[in-house]
């Protein structure tokens, strides 16, 4: 199975096509609701749906976690099936306990994104690692708010990223101070920017950045009618990176 799948669950032989996944409601939608009843969150489940628009009461909710479980064989006795419907992981020994593609439809930070906390990972599952989850978050465009996982593997990219970077800064700073400029700022120790919206959303957004942050046309004025705050207007701005 490759990264991809094993982070978003493989859907091999799932119809999504089916009215099961109607009103609304794709696999990470059905895994939430499925999570919310087996694990007795259903108001943390229905403050979610009413995010994406979608209209659930309670009762509602739990006639479709009955279909879902149902069609997912997740209430299936372990001698039967003995692993997951969704993903082809092995489930749980225990009874009833879902597998843990599930929780990746939970939105939640699950392992802390430090270094830290990144070799602890490292040492607990060489192989694995970088395919474990380390959150799934609600994307912030409130056109989308698509659920997305967040792989241990690309938080330790990003880390290394901003790591190199703090390092570059650190050395400008020891040379400027040797230098006796006491007025330099230290650069701050790296971290990482949780993300907040899906990869789609936020190239849509860099391409509109792109073209709002185009320099406005230059207007030549006398240098001695420069001011400050002409200046200051003429700068364009930038897209965040």
């Amino acid at each position: 199975m490759s990264n991809s799948s094993r982070l978003e669950g493989d859907t091999s032989g799932t119809d999504l096509a089916d009215p099961l996944f109607g009103e609304g409601v794709d696999l990470q939608v059905a895994r939430l609701i499925v999570w919310g009843v087996v694990r007795d969150q259903t108001s943390r489940v229905l403050t979610y749906l009413r995010a994406r628009n979608l209209a659930f009461t309670k009762e509602k909710l739990y006639r479709k976690a009955s279909t879902l479980i149902h069609h997912f064989e997740v209430d299936a006795a372990r001698s039967r099936r003995s692993r997951c419907a969704l993903c082809n992981d092995y489930l749980p020994t225990s009874e009833g306990q879902l597998c843990e593609c599930y929780l990746r439809a939970v939105p939640g930070v699950y392992i802390e994104p430090t270094r830290l906390a990144i070799e602890q990972e490292k040492l607990s599952f060489p192989q694995t690692w970088q395919d474990r989850l380390q959150s799934t978050y609600i994307c912030s465009n409130t056109d989308c708010r698509h659920l997305n996982d967040v792989s241990l593997g690309v938080v330790a990219s990003d880390l290394r990223k901003v790591q190199l970077r703090y390092e570059q800064q650190l050395t400008q700073y020891n040379a400027a101070v040797a230098s006796g400029n006491l007025q330099v700022v230290a650069p701050r120790e790296p971290t990482w920017r949780p993300k907040t919206k899906c990869h789609a959303c936020y190239q849509q957004e860099l391409r509109t950045g792109r073209r709002s942050s185009a320099p406005p046309p230059r207007i030549i004025q006398p240098r001695e009618q420069s001011t400050l705050a002409s200046l200051i207007l003429s700068i364009p701005p930038t897209a965040e990176s």
